[in-house]
């Protein structure tokens, strides 16, 4: 053990040499086992860290796919965790999309909270290439995230995915990553989440595996009766004090909009460019909100989103007016109540199967 300690201590260049010799091949070999999917080899469960781990679950259903595509078209949804409230599951939505006359498709839902545009920059560079729809959630939440939430990512920050393009962009425009061309720095820190959670249930005698819930809204309401009291609340701010949430919004807006327009644009023409089909879809949110001091936050997210749809003649489906849903069907701003998501998946089910008829999406077709 003296001996051993007395190693750890040595300052010999020509031995500090060698330990990086021997310590460089295994992080080549850990950054491969992620960048190629390799990893999800491991069922998900064993890699879940919380109950709503939706981090965990989008990098090993995204690098899953990646190491093996589906035979049937892929349809995937991104976006915050409005998206991942948006619709039961990818299954439910493949069933809906059947049931209307469209094709057998493979549904995913890759939503997840805060999901940078940036985060989605990585899926799309990640996804199998061919027959694939990516539905681009977006969202006034979305245009408000701060530039590093999407910049981090280049470096696997939250999502274990890696996005050349991302880190290009980030390091062409802002300078940023130009020397992190690993994302090392992310799976680190995942592993160490990941063990931290697992040593403190150990130490408690659990050795249970956590069970992934993508719908933590609903868990909350059956744990906590006075969420409803909170929704009540909610419903009352939006409706009470809008002009300040608008002023908040309009801050947020004015400060990062043109950057995640940038990069939205950015991930459209990286997924046209990898042969994917690509669909900007309007997230659901509280109609309560769509009243007029919201406006303006909507107008400008809506121009941004056009524009690049426009631009890049890609389908912009927006059908949450038409729906017949109700501040009661929402948690708060944008988080689907039970009932309100089965509507709301009805209707994006029924969207999917018309862009199949008319031909706007195909499937993807590989370069």
């Amino acid at each position: 053990m003296n001996d051993f300690r007395a190693g750890l201590r040595n300052r010999n260049p020509v031995v500090l040499v060698l330990a990086a010799l021997l310590v460089l091949p295994a992080l080549l070999g850990m950054e491969y086992c992620f960048t190629s999917g390799a990893w999800t080899a491991v069922p998900l469960k064993y890699w879940i860290r919380s109950l709503g781990d939706g981090l965990m679950y989008v990098s090993w259903t995204a690098a899953d796919l990646k190491r093996e595509p589906p035979d049937a078209p892929l349809v995937a949804l991104t976006g915050g965790s409005g998206g991942r409230e948006g619709i039961w599951t990818g299954e439910a939505l493949s069933a809906d999309v059947a049931a209307l006359g469209g094709p057998e498709i493979v549904g995913a839902n890759l939503s997840c909270p805060a999901q940078s545009f940036g985060e989605t920059l990585a899926i799309v560079d990640t996804l199998p290439r061919a027959p694939t729809t990516v539905l681009v959630g977006v969202s006034i939440g979305r245009f408000t995230r701060h530039p590093e939430a999407s910049l981090d990512q280049a470096v696997g920050r939250r999502l274990l995915l890696k996005s050349d393009t991302l880190r290009q962009f980030a390091a062409t425009r802002y300078g940023e990553h130009r020397y992190s061309p690993t994302i090392l720095p992310g799976v680190l820190q995942s592993l160490a989440t990941w063990l931290y959670k697992r040593a403190s249930n150990w130490e408690k005698g659990n050795f249970k595996l956590f069970t992934f819930v993508p719908h933590t809204f609903d868990l909350r309401e059956l744990r906590r009766p006075e969420t409803a009291a909170h929704k009540a609340k909610v419903q009352l701010a939006l409706r009470s004090h809008p002009e300040a949430l608008a002023a908040r919004l309009k801050t947020n807006l004015d400060k990062n909009l043109a950057f995640n327009a940038a990069l939205l644009d950015e991930l459209v023409r990286r997924g046209q460019e990898r042969g994917l089909d690509i669909v900007l879809l309007q997230l659901p949110h509280n109609p309560v909100a769509s009243e007029a001091a919201f406006g303006g936050a909507f107008a400008a997210c809506r121009d941004a989103s056009t524009a690049i749809a426009a631009k890049y003649g890609v389908p912009y489906v927006d059908f949450n007016d038409e729906l017949e849903l109700t501040g009661a069907d929402f948690y708060d701003f944008s988080h689907l109540r039970p009932g309100g998501r089965t509507i709301w998946q009805a209707r994006l089910a029924r969207e999917l199967a018309r862009l199949y008829r008319s031909g706007a999406i195909a499937g993807g077709q590989a370069p």
